[in-house]
């Protein structure tokens, strides 16, 4: 019976034991977290980036705080500026266009690793990180996703989000051509032009005209907002990543519905149309009209008008889609285990797209939880019954 007994328990321990470890990770983490550092668009894709901190010590005399990004290989390091540390242990700093050092990298697609470290006054060697004090890696797995979306793919396009920013770029372009046309078919022509760059060489309604866009259609690219998903299931046990994503899909759901007007109206209320000056109507500018709906798509819609766009329904547009997904790869920098590292200790980014057996020569452990979950609820089930039987007995 004892055996029995123990066989249940042990079921137990294993359902319970990873839900509790993620959660106290993430304890953790916050306890010893000192604040973000995130990429945003300053004068070129993902060029710049932003530190957010707090509860930073005071620097010891002689010494000073210096940021860092790692390159994938770990074997490049960007200085990102000296840190200014508040009184309060505060620190806001960021590395843009006006910065020593800037040289319009994209920092998304080089960097997978920031850190913090502590460095000499007068620095003995600027061109190298001192001791490394806080430190953050965005998961590989997800990481690779995230490029996806607001960098570059796998094979080296430009990122899905790029793609459709300048689609609807495109598009309004079209769209603004329609509205100073002086005759009707020359707006149809144009309308027509619209609906190619929304749906792509594979619409419905495509006809090849004057602008015909990249052919896949700007449909197609807010619909692949499902490699937020990827991303996400990727890395579950990453909170962070996993709940940004839910923004990002909201965004990028809400361009398509926006474009997906566009088009519409473009066909019944232009295209569909005899009369000039009704159809211009519809044109746009103005509300509910054909340009409305492709600026909206691109730049999201204050409809709440509380001087925010965000992600939710019928705000977030293309390029918030672009601002959540740098998010997404936030660098949430804490203190390195064991109080610091060295610099040359940084272990590299090693990539897994998920083809085949990971090139790390292993199961990544996330993939194992639900063969574990699962062989606890079977060692739950089995004890149960065991148990029952032997009292019956």
């Amino acid at each position: 019976m004892l055996r029995y007994k123990l066989t249940a328990f042990l079921a137990i321990v294993l359902l319970m034991v990873f839900p509790t470890s993620v959660m106290l990770a993430e304890e953790e983490e916050q306890k010893t977290r000192i604040g973000n550092a995130e990429i945003y668009d300053d004068i070129s894709s993902n060029d710049a980036i932003k530190y957010t901190l707090h509860s930073l010590p005071i620097p010891a005399e002689g010494t000073t705080y210096e940021s860092w990004l790692v390159s994938d290989d770990s074997k490049t390091f960007l200085s990102t500026g000296v840190i200014t540390v508040a009184a309060d242990g505060s620190a806001s700093h960021k590395f843009n266009s006006a910065s020593t050092g800037y040289t319009g990298l994209d920092l998304l697609q080089g960097f997978a690793t920031a850190i913090i470290t502590s460095e000499t006054v007068p620095d003995d060697d600027p061109s190298s990180p001192g001791t490394v004090l806080y430190m953050h890696q965005v998961p590989a797995d997800g990481l690779i996703h995230i490029r996806h979306l607001a960098g570059k793919s796998p094979t080296g396009d430009t990122g899905v989000f790029r793609n459709l920013v300048s689609q609807l770029d495109l598009a309004i372009t079209s769209a603004q051509a329609a509205k100073n046309a002086s005759t009707l078919e020359e707006m149809q022509a144009h309308a027509q032009d619209v609906i190619n760059i929304i749906e792509g060489s594979s619409g419905a309604n495509y006809k090849a005209g004057n602008v015909n866009g990249d052919g896949y259609g700007i449909l197609n690219y807010a619909a692949d907002r499902s490699i937020a998903t990827q991303a996400s299931d990727a890395v579950p046990t990453d909170l962070y990543i996993t709940g940004t994503s839910t923004l990002v899909k909201i965004d990028a759901k809400n361009t398509e519905d926006w474009a997906t007007l566009a088009r519409d109206i473009a066909l019944t209320n232009v295209i569909g149309e005899d009369e000039l000056k009704i159809a211009q109507i519809f044109v746009g500018p103005g509300a509910g009209t054909m340009i409305s709906n492709l600026e909206a798509a691109r730049d999201g819609y204050d409809s709440n008008k509380n001087s925010s766009i965000e992600a939710i329904a019928g705000e977030g547009g293309a390029k918030q889609a672009i601002r959540d997904t740098q998010l997404m790869a936030s660098f949430r920098l804490a203190s390195v285990t064991g109080g610091s590292i060295s610099a040359s200790s940084i272990a590299p980014v090693v990539r897994y797209d998920g083809s085949g057996l990971p090139i790390t020569g292993g199961i990544p452990i996330t993939n194992l939880l639900p063969f574990t979950l699962l062989l606890a609820v079977i060692s739950l089930s089995v004890g149960t019954i065991a148990l029952r039987v032997s009292r019956r007995k």
